[in-house]
């Protein structure tokens, strides 16, 4: 169902249909980007905070290009080739107070908030931009990572060395 973030949300009801999917679909790899990311820390044991003092709504909201940096010592599997920084267009103020087990932070914003994490295991990915805008280098890369995806089995993750 949609989400209008500027209206409260029943997270506990869309973290359920996020889990009834998953289960629906068990083998099918799992991409959650913005409140999907946020769904998928909680659904995974994470947890969420909020950034203090940020009011949303439709006369302020409070998006904007932000510098990213990748944060992984090996290979990024949804981040390819992407170089060291790259810009996304992030429009989240809520943000993984706790990682969840099993996953690797692979981006950053520059206060050290994760912005990308990738299951170690698993084709399960979560990003808190929104590779679909602007259109250039990198969101190019990251959205042929995720159409890449298509037949992809969850749990046939070749890690690399």
């Amino acid at each position: 169902s949609p989400v209008v973030l500027t209206e409260p949300v029943d997270v506990a009801s869309h973290v359920t249909k996020t889990t009834a999917a998953m289960l629906h679909f068990p083998n099918a790899p799992v991409v959650g980007i913005c409140f999907g990311a946020q769904l998928l820390a909680i659904l995974y044991g994470g947890s969420l905070t909020p950034l203090p003092g940020v009011v949303r709504g439709a006369a302020g909201e409070r998006a904007a290009f932000a510098p990213l940096r990748r944060c992984t010592r090996g290979h990024s599997r949804l981040l390819g080739d992407l170089g060291q920084t790259f810009v996304q267009w992030c429009s989240n103020y809520i943000f993984m107070e706790r990682l969840p087990s099993r996953f690797d932070v692979t981006a950053v914003d520059g206060d050290g908030r994760a912005y990308c994490i990738e299951h170690e295991h698993e084709h399960v990915y979560g990003v808190l931009f929104h590779p679909e805008v602007l259109g250039g280098e990198a969101e190019r890369t990251v959205l042929d990572s995720i159409i890449g995806l298509a037949g992809q089995n969850r749990r046939a993750v070749q890690r690399a060395a």
